[in-house]
């Protein structure tokens, strides 16, 4: 096929296969600027599930990126779970629920949001499964029982209480990674603002929760996806030793962190590397991030195992014309 006749969906399919691609995948994280699009109330669009699936297609019709990702993050749906505090400081909020969760009365099927957010997935798997990248997103299990914790960070080795905290936010996202797997997305992200944070010491801890989400995922022939709006270099080699099938990084702690440096750790590893574009910091450092990624592709002369997202989601205060602009700059990228 030629650059202008590959679809949005085989573009994906050789992308996780490792195999050259014709041109740089995008699949950004759009929700909540999704409502904007379509001028109803973000609290309207997550509580709909027709609303939801007409907002993520009327974007991605709008912009051209190559996947949709829809999904359940515990904080983007806070405003649908009873008392979940609407603020938060370093992505990390309360999460009011730890003694429900921790006694197994609370199941994550009693929240409205996450049934609209299934069933809008259900839908677009139907209508354009075949034609286009399908992901679903979550809150990752480490960042979840942070949340259950109350935000704190968890150390290692382990207490108990992590551990408890740990084992009850696996078995939301097992649930979460077999609807979604069921539903025949491409691949599950998992955003991980815990594994985030400078105080983290180690990742070690998390391997065998991993290995078990990996496993479940691929059974569905899926992939998992690691989501860190920010990271640090000390932590990169333990990541993927979690065995994702792609890490997808924000901003490095360490400014001048190298492109070359991260494709070579991820290529060792056999697992594709994507780069978060942080949206919400401006078009003067959107603009510099993927002007980073372009030269450095063109430096090491690589088409394999390389896309672009966002770093976390893309905001609702964004403005329309920028990620026109964006797109538009996204395709002018030659491989």
């Amino acid at each position: 096929m030629t650059k202008g006749t590959i679809s949005n969906k085989t573009l994906i399919q050789n992308l996780f296969a490792l195999r050259e691609i014709v041109r740089l995948p995008f699949i950004p994280i759009i929700y909540r600027f999704g409502a904007k699009i379509t001028q109803i109330s973000p609290e309207e669009m997550m509580g709909d599930a027709t609303e939801l699936t007409h907002n993520l297609l009327t974007c991605q019709e709008l912009f051209g990126y190559d996947a949709v990702a829809s999904g359940f993050d515990f904080e983007l749906h806070g405003n649908l779970i009873d008392s979940l505090p609407s603020s938060s400081e370093g992505g990390i909020s309360t999460l009011p629920l730890t003694s429900e969760l921790l006694k197994g009365a609370f199941q994550i099927e009693d929240i409205e949001g996450y049934l609209v957010a299934v069933e809008a997935t259900r839908r677009l798997s139907q209508m354009v499964g075949k034609k286009i990248g399908l992901f679903g997103f979550a809150t990752g299990p480490v960042t979840l029982a942070s949340y259950l914790g109350g935000g704190i960070v968890l150390e290692d080795p382990l207490t108990e209480s992590s551990k408890k905290f740990l084992e009850t936010a696996t078995e939301v996202c097992l649930k979460i990674s077999k609807t979604y797997g069921e539903l025949q997305v491409d691949g599950m992200i998992f955003l991980e603002w815990a594994l985030s944070s400078p105080a983290l010491r180690s990742v070690e801890s998390y391997s065998p929760i991993y290995q078990t989400l990996h496993n479940v995922i691929h059974f569905y022939n899926s992939r998992l996806i690691i989501a860190l709006p920010r990271f640090d270099s000390r932590h990169l080699k333990p990541l993927c030793q979690l065995k994702p099938d792609a890490l997808l990084l924000g901003k490095c702690e360490e400014e001048e962190f190298s492109f070359s440096k991260l494709k070579e750790l991820t290529e060792a590893h056999q697992i594709c590397l994507g780069i978060g574009i942080p949206f919400s910091s401006g078009k003067e450092e959107m603009v510099k991030t993927l002007d980073w990624v372009s030269q450095g592709m063109e430096k090491e002369r690589t088409k394999r195992g390389i896309f672009l997202s966002s770093a976390g989601e893309v905001p609702y205060e964004m403005e329309v014309g920028e990620m026109h602009d964006f797109m538009e700059r996204v395709k002018q990228i030659h491989l």
